[in-house]
């Protein structure tokens, strides 16, 4: 059974209801060590903790860097660790039985490797091949190909940003395979100008003189 230690008095106790009803009788009102004490919590709090460092040696970390524990009143009532926070894990290491047990219960887990159709989560291929290319490396590599050729800069209204600009293709990019990743088919737009195109012109059949047309509109008005 577990006892929990009361600081007052030194008293111990069954379980925390049995310390609740006890302090409730004992540490209420007059009874309270602190009633009538006017003193600000903080600096009670720091009187408190001055006189426990002075009693308390000092503690070093257990790991071996040779630092000082910095005490806390808590450490008065719930025990000083023995290790900085932190700094638990270093300088162990995982012996190769535990981690044969660790691969070896990865591979037991239902969802181990297995992607695609093999995956629990399969529904019959519903993201589109348009959207697969979007999400894969190379659209990536691309894109930041276009934003360090631009300077990340918009080409419409010369302001320059690192979060708030799109790559537009000249050629849409759900029809064009061929020119998905080319460099040459790809300008910086702001997201907003890039959505004001999509809406005027639409997102299929797209041509590089629609872009031309819509840069010398935009800069007009």
């Amino acid at each position: 059974m577990l006892r929990y230690l009361c600081y007052i008095n030194k008293h111990n106790f069954c379980s925390t209801c049995c310390r609740s009803s006890w302090s409730k009788i004992h540490m209420c009102g007059k009874n309270n060590p602190n009633y009538g004490n006017r003193i600000k919590k903080e600096v009670r709090e720091r009187k408190l903790l001055d006189t426990f460092i002075k009693e308390i040696e000092t503690h070093y970390c257990k790991c071996g860097c040779n630092k000082k524990i910095k005490l806390k009143l808590s450490h008065k009532y719930y025990g000083i660790p023995d290790y900085i926070k932190t700094h638990e894990n270093i300088g162990r290491k995982q012996s190769k039985e535990h981690i044969k047990k660790r691969i070896k219960h990865g591979k037991e887990h239902c969802l181990y490797g297995k992607t695609g159709k093999d995956s629990n989560g399969w529904k019959g291929g519903l993201t589109s091949e348009c959207q697969l290319a979007r999400n894969c490396i190379k659209y990536g590599e691309w894109r930041t190909q276009i934003f360090k050729r631009d300077n990340y800069t918009c080409q419409i209204t010369n302001e320059r940003s690192n979060s708030d600009i799109e790559a537009h293709h000249f050629k849409n990019f759900s029809v064009n395979k061929k020119e998905r990743f080319n460099i040459n088919n790809g300008v910086t737009l702001k997201k907003d100008v890039h959505t004001l195109f999509h809406k005027i012109y639409g997102k299929k059949n797209n041509t590089k003189e629609q872009y031309e047309e819509f840069k010398i509109t935009i800069r007009n008005n």
